[in-house]
């Protein structure tokens, strides 16, 4: 099958192409039909597509995150632990770097100093 490997991988089906033996030896094993077979075969390119997708998206996005915050290492490796001493800018500047609009980040502040205010009066 090295020829319509190839011919997959040209046509950027690389996760058919990586694939498409196993699923022909399981497909033959289970007495499946081609038409079967070969929508096996498209089904397992579009889930690694979309997985890839995610995973580009998630990259991105943190390396937009990264330029965006402008912070040392250690403190956002705090941050993403969720430890207590990571301070309230860090904290804002990745949200905004992340898209978080300044007037949502501006209701959630002033949410938590409503929730703080009434647990402190108790």
């Amino acid at each position: 099958m090295t020829g319509l490997n190839n011919k997959l991988t040209e046509l950027k089906l690389d996760f058919m192409a990586r694939e498409l033996d196993r699923v022909i030896a399981d497909a033959a094993a289970r007495s499946l039909s081609p038409a079967a077979t070969l929508e096996w075969l498209t089904e397992l390119e579009l889930e690694g597509r979309r997985s890839r997708s995610v995973e580009r998206r998630f990259r991105l996005s943190k390396l937009q995150a990264k330029h965006g915050i402008e912070s040392s290492q250690s403190r956002a490796a705090r941050m993403e632990a969720g430890e207590s001493s990571v301070c309230l800018d860090l904290l804002a500047r990745t949200l905004l770097a992340l898209g978080a609009s300044s007037d949502s980040l501006t209701r959630l502040i002033s949410l938590q100093a409503e929730s703080h205010t009434k647990n402190s009066i108790q």
